[in-house]
């Protein structure tokens, strides 16, 4: 069951860009506008549209967002704003996350947190739900005295459950039919938060005996 009382980190968001008047957009997966986007992740995407050779794209970025702050500029139109395309997915994303001494709390939706931070507790499994179903997702984990796990994809567990083994890094692929873009953080054991990966890039780490205690995730197009 969802546990209201448990603060944390498995934060799944998925958000579309639009482009217009020399504006960089953001919306989320429900066709809402972004007026705020996690600083860390804008210098990211901005890299990104930079190595790319998106270059006024980049320069179109600088001029919607703060990037100290991640807030839209509060010059920008209402109206520009409000008339910006906005599509809803016509996926429906959930995640369920299993979590030492709690188990599994199920039917997170977009943009919501699942696990816990600064309880010392490891996440030990997870699985993204995809409705209607679609294979477009795939992921694995790094788990305990196992190593790499195999691939799964949409609605499978990629961890262990009853074998109290801690989560270690992951690995997340989203084909460009779901998201172009996304990008992904990890909580973990004495670190804290890492920086932002993408593109299947190994999130976490192998051989240090640390536990994965949360992972953010945002599914972008742009």
């Amino acid at each position: 069951m969802r546990l209201d009382n448990i603060k944390s980190i498995f934060l799944l968001i998925s958000v579309t860009i639009v482009i217009v008047n020399g504006t960089f957009i953001v919306h989320d997966f429900n066709g809402n506008v972004l007026n705020s986007i996690e600083p860390e992740l804008l210098k990211r995407i901005h890299q990104d549209l930079i190595k790319r050779d998106r270059h006024q794209n980049a320069t179109d970025l600088l001029s919607t967002y703060n990037m100290t702050s991640g807030n839209l500029f509060s010059n920008l139109s209402t109206s520009l704003i409000s008339h910006q395309l906005q599509k809803r997915s016509t996926y429906t994303i959930t995640i369920d996350a299993h979590i030492e001494n709690i188990g599994w709390s199920n039917n997170y939706q977009l943009g919501q947190v699942v696990g816990t931070e600064g309880r010392s507790l490891r996440l030990e499994a997870y699985r993204i739900n995809s409705n209607p179903y679609t294979s477009a997702i795939s992921y694995r984990s790094h788990v305990e005295d196992v190593g790499w796990l195999n691939y799964v994809n949409t609605n499978e567990i990629s961890g262990t459950t009853g074998q109290s083994r801690r989560l270690e890094a992951l690995q997340i692929n989203i084909q460009p039919s779901i998201a172009q873009n996304f990008y992904y953080r990890c909580h973990l054991q004495n670190i804290g938060w890492t920086g932002w990966v993408g593109n299947n890039e190994v999130c976490g780490t192998t051989g240090q005996h640390r536990r994965l205690e949360a992972f953010v995730l945002n599914m972008l197009v742009f």
